[in-house]
């Protein structure tokens, strides 16, 4: 009997191709979260508050819901959008006067859903069109304070946040920005982009995902600042290095033309004591002195 109750709240279809569907990495955390939109969704159209959610449609707050299945916000919002991309559901905003909150549409959300008839041998499905991604504008009753503060706090960072594999992309998009760092720096459109891209390495090496677009930049001046002042440290290091070589090689070439002059000078000190000592044996008539003068045409 319990069983038939279960079965009489609704049941929800998941075709055994759902897992192949989805492209991304956890694939286990993004079914547990389509399963629980199903199974959330509403099954006619009703009104919450002062407003009217349609069939197949989820009314939320992202970090709420990631509260209550024990995710993170941003694995709620990550999830949601690759849920997105693999077209089975859609993703919209919409401004109440307590702030904004998600509304999910589940992609053919009569194909999933259904109710038992027990009088039948078959579940049946019930035949109804569905609903349009809603435009409009829905006013919801107040929330408590704490789903409240949730609320801003996400729309606030759907708002701020981005992806450090996009930064490159959206700084160079800022052009007023661009052109005012370039100016102030001196440096050209690629030296920038190739500064950028450094600093996207430098935060996805060091575990950064995400970034507030309001804090990139502040983070990316600050970066580049200490990062030119320590290239300038290491070219002033090189060059006081080069420096220094070039003084060690000068002073090894004097030293070396020293001890050549100094290498001559004996030479020729001992090629004259040798002829000194030529010129007494000859003059003692020594007839090998006498000879070797003859030789180099020099007199005694």
């Amino acid at each position: 009997m319990e069983t038939n109750k279960l079965w009489q709240a609704g049941y929800s279809r998941v075709p055994n191709a759902l897992s192949k569907t989805l492209m991304c990495e956890k694939k286990a955390q993004a079914m547990g979260v389509y399963m629980w939109l199903l199974s959330n969704a509403a099954r006619t159209d009703m009104t919450i508050g002062r407003s009217t959610v349609q069939r197949g449609q989820v009314l939320l707050s992202k970090a709420a819901a990631a509260k209550e299945l024990g995710l993170s916000y941003h694995q709620m919002r990550s999830t949601i959008d690759a849920l997105s991309e693999a077209g089975l559901l859609t993703a919209s905003m919409a401004t109440t006067e307590r702030g904004s909150m998600s509304i999910i549409t589940i992609c053919n959300f009569d194909c999933y859903n259904g109710f038992y008839d027990f009088t039948a041998t078959a579940p049946v499905t019930p035949q109804v069109t569905p609903p349009s991604t809603p435009t409009v504008t829905l006013a919801v009753s107040p929330l408590k304070d704490k789903e409240h503060k949730e609320t801003q706090k996400e729309t606030k960072e759907e708002k701020d946040t981005i992806a450090t594999s996009d930064l490159t992309s959206w700084m160079l998009s800022q052009t007023d920005w661009a052109a005012a760092f370039m100016h102030n720096h001196g440096i050209t459109l690629d030296a920038l982009t190739l500064a950028i891209q450094a600093f996207q390495v430098h935060l996805q090496s060091g575990g950064t995902m995400t970034k507030t677009k309001s804090d990139a930049l502040q983070h990316f001046s600050s970066w580049h600042a200490r990062r030119r002042a320590a290239q300038q440290a290491d070219e002033q290091r090189r060059a006081e290095a080069a420096e220094r070589e070039q003084l060690r090689l000068a002073e090894r070439r004097n030293q070396q033309e020293l001890i050549k002059q100094q290498r001559r000078q004996e030479d020729a000190t001992r090629q004259q004591r040798i002829c000194n000592d030529l010129i007494t044996k000859a003059r003692q008539g020594d007839s090998l002195a006498q000879e070797a003068l003859r030789k180099y045409g020099m007199q005694w």
